[in-house]
């Protein structure tokens, strides 16, 4: 059972700045910033999109290290 199911369209951001440092590519899009925070609060989320089959196993695995499913 989920505390919340986030619907929508998850994406991968490549964000090149000199003012913020990340390592690559970022998980975004409404729906996976929503399954993420309620994820990093300790709750139980999970998310239902699309994505294409070049980042789709890197997708699962970082949503799933913050308590996605």
């Amino acid at each position: 059972m989920f505390d919340v199911v986030a619907i929508g369209n998850p994406v991968f951001d490549i964000i090149i700045t000199p003012y913020v440092q990340t390592s690559g590519r970022v998980l975004s899009g409404c729906s996976t910033n929503a399954a993420l925070a309620v994820g990093k609060l300790g709750g139980r989320a999970g998310l239902i999109g699309k994505i294409g089959p070049d980042f789709e196993q890197v997708f699962i695995e970082v949503s799933r290290k913050y308590g996605v499913e």
